[in-house]
């Protein structure tokens, strides 16, 4: 791929400078087919936050269990503290 774009870069310079206008063009076609490939970028990253947004995720783990980790939790910490008066 590498040769075909330094060729392609040669063909061009020994252009370039016997018509500038085609230089104008060619930046300008350049400008434009990036242009509309960023937009084409940008409008499907904002259609995938959309889509997050939207989304509905259904909680993993149920209330009990979440109350049970807590109170775990607090028995672990009151250990700990237990531990650092000793």
């Amino acid at each position: 791929m590498g040769i075909y774009i330094e060729h392609f870069r040669n063909q061009y310079r020994n252009v370039a400078h016997s018509q500038p206008l085609r230089d104008v063009l060619c930046y300008r076609a350049i400008a434009t087919l990036l242009s509309h490939r960023l937009q084409g970028i940008l409008s499907r990253y904002s259609q995938c936050l959309l889509l997050a947004e939207s989304a509905e995720y259904e909680d993993k783990l149920n209330d009990s269990i979440l109350d049970g980790v807590a109170i775990a939790a607090k028995r672990f910490e009151c250990m700990v503290g237990r531990l650092k008066v000793s």
